[in-house]
Formats: C-alpha cells, structure tokens, sequence
C-alpha cells in the first residue's frame, strides 16, 4: 500500500526508531520437503527462503504485558505477543512466517530467538508495515 505523501515525514520517524535487526524466512513447501533419519529418528526440516532481512521495531502489545500459559498437544507453553513493525513497502509477510532476531539494542535477551507471526495489523493511514508476532517458550 502506498504511503499519502503528506505522512512522509511520520514515515521517517518511525523508521528512525527501527533500531532492531530481523530475518524473516518462510517454509513455502511446509512439511513436504522435511527429511526424516530413521536410524536416528531426527528430522531434517527443508530448505527456507528469506523473505525480508532488514531493520524492524519490537514492542509488547499494550494490553498484553504477562504471558499466556496453554497447553499444546501435550506440551505446557508461555506465549508473549510482541508487535513487529517494519519499514512500510517492504515485502509482505505471511502467516506463520519464521521472525528470528539478529540484532536488538533495547531488548538484547531476544536476540536469538525464533519467533511465529501470526497476523498483520492494519491501520488507516500506515507509516510502517505492523504485525503480531509471538514467542513460545516450553514451560516443561
């Protein structure tokens, strides 16, 4: 979506807090193409392509400051729902796309950490492109 030319200047500012670095791949052929070791009983995972890598903004969501505790199957997990924001007209991304932090200077304990995006946010006059994304950790 393109940008009113009269929000080029909050479009720079909201670049400019983009301090953050991100990777954000995606598995377009899902479980498909994943291999599996029968005498080691592993499974490889395929080939990934990436999407965007590139400058980004984490915040919490507002509402939304504790963790979620469920149960999965039959493992018990903590999710925390983050909002990644990223410089707008950058490539588009998908549910379930694969958010890995490389670099943060605020928030340096998500550095390495996987995370699932699971929606895109809309707004009416959008200055950055804005998703939620979350991070499961294993309460096991």
């Amino acid at each position: 979506m393109a940008a009113f030319p009269n929000l080029g200047f909050a479009q720079s500012r909201a670049e400019r807090t983009m301090t953050d670095h991100v990777l954000v791949t995606r598995d377009a052929a899902g479980i498909g193409n994943d291999s599996f070791d029968y005498l080691s009983l592993t499974e490889t995972p395929g080939p990934v392509t990436t999407i965007y890598s590139g400058k980004c903004h984490f915040s919490r969501r507002g509402r939304d400051l504790l963790p979620h505790e469920f149960v999965e199957g039959d493992q018990e997990l903590n999710r925390i729902d983050y909002i990644l924001s990223i410089p707008l007209g950058s490539p588009r991304l998908l549910q379930a796309d694969t958010v890995v932090i490389d670099a943060s200077a605020r928030s340096p304990n998500l550095v390495g950490k996987s995370m699932r995006l699971r929606a895109p946010r809309y707004q009416t006059h959008e200055v950055e492109d804005q998703y939620d994304v979350e991070l499961r950790d294993d309460l096991g």
